[in-house]
């Protein structure tokens, strides 16, 4: 047990009996001071405190790996991801336990993919009044977010630090978020520099259960607003892809797999019959050793819709599907889009399942033809094409710390 966890435990016992109702917020900031007082704390969290993933992951494994001088904490309310990361002897703490509120109290930095609110139940007013609240985001929106939402223009949002990937991008994310150029920097994303990272690519194969030889093309939807609660129209979706058997008759000849990955916020309501066995066309999950970044590195062919899984891709210059199904109604009942989608779609675009299975055997045969297109995008979407972001925006921070 944590030594903090320890010292609360007793000082709450001795309270109890004496019939006093100790403040758990003042007790731990006094733990803090006495037990953190020269450590430098930075908490970190993603996906609603569910999953082990996305830009925090990356940028958190960064921080162990270079940067000893820093305390880096994950909290979670996962307990998978909670044994995972203990399994590693990294630091990590269950949302809602005495060392996550000691974690907040504590913390000179902030590190979110959603919200800090959504990621660790954090409390402003908990926290030191110069702490950094990092927002990391989880990839360059293609579709709208935050004050352009609808009913969001009166959202306000707190942030310390927002990143982006391009100019273009920086722009859209000070609309999205409300900021300007001194909040919004042009780092790239830390999940990306795992895509030039190809040391554990047949590690993953193996994991997946893949064949040596076959290609893989990943199916990567974005949620539909309307769908986020019930995962009907997902289902549909992809069950009508499964079903498909001139799909599997294509990858059959080519060699090929498709893997179906749901988006996060529908994955857990899905409702698709699976077919038992090792199948040319699979409906997975992942579970803490991975997520969607080490997947899109071994990818041949990407298929998805409005997902930002798209701009991240472009740093591989392979060939993307565009399955725009439900194009004309979701732009009429969802969010809209920050561009002409006709423009920056560089790939093929289906807009029903007969398409999809021409573009699917299109791209398997080699009849790209965008290789000029997506590196027009390439230059529009990326500043940076390296494995360097987690180190600009470890700079960014140490910056705006030297002015706190």
């Amino acid at each position: 047990m944590d030594i903090t966890h320890k010292i609360w435990k007793y000082l709450k016992g001795g309270a109890a009996f004496f019939g006093i109702k100790l403040d758990a917020v003042r007790v731990a900031r006094f733990i803090a001071k006495a037990v953190y007082r020269k450590k430098r704390i930075w908490v970190f969290g993603s996906w609603y405190g569910e999953k082990y993933a996305d830009n925090s992951r990356y940028f958190y494994e960064y921080v162990i790996k270079y940067h000893p001088e820093i305390t880096p904490i994950w909290v979670t309310k996962n307990s998978k991801v909670f044994q995972f990361l203990k399994k590693k002897k990294y630091r990590c703490y269950l949302i809602r336990s005495f060392q996550w509120l000691l974690a907040l109290v504590s913390g000179e930095a902030f590190f979110f993919s959603a919200s800090a609110r959504l990621d660790f139940d954090f409390n402003k007013r908990w926290s030191f009044p110069s702490a950094l609240l990092i927002q990391l985001w989880h990839g360059m929106p293609i579709k709208h977010i935050g004050r352009q939402e609808e009913k969001g223009e009166n959202r306000i949002y707190h942030d310390d630090l927002v990143i982006a990937t391009s100019s273009f991008t920086q722009k859209t994310l000070e609309q999205a978020f409300g900021h300007d150029s001194t909040i919004v920097k042009i780092t790239g994303l830390p999940r990306n520099d795992a895509l030039f990272d190809r040391k554990d690519i047949e590690k993953l194969r193996t994991h997946l259960e893949i064949p040596r030889n076959a290609k893989i093309i990943l199916y990567l939807p974005t949620f539909r607003d309307n769908d986020i609660f019930f995962g009907v129209h997902a289902s549909m979706i992809i069950q009508q892809i499964m079903d498909s058997e001139r799909h599997k008759e294509i990858l059959n000849r080519y060699g090929a797999i498709l893997l179906i990955k749901s988006h996060f916020c529908v994955e857990k309501e899905m409702r698709v019959k699976k077919i038992e066995g090792k199948n040319e066309i699979r409906l997975i999950s992942l579970d803490e050793s991975t997520d969607v970044s080490g997947l899109l590195k071994i990818t041949d062919v990407l298929i998805t819709d409005y997902s930002s899984c798209y701009i991240d891709y472009l740093l591989l210059g392979r060939p993307v599907i565009f399955y725009q199904y439900d194009l004309e109604e979701y732009q009429r009942k969802s969010r809209g889009f920050y561009y002409s989608l006709d423009e920056i779609c560089a790939g093929h675009r289906a807009f029903n399942i007969q398409q999809l299975a021409d573009c699917l055997e299109a791209a398997l045969s080699g009849k790209d033809g965008f290789y000029k297109e997506r590196e027009k995008m390439l230059a529009f979407f990326h500043t940076y094409r390296d494995n360097s972001a987690c180190e600009r925006v470890f700079n960014n921070i140490s910056e705006k710390l030297k002015k706190r």
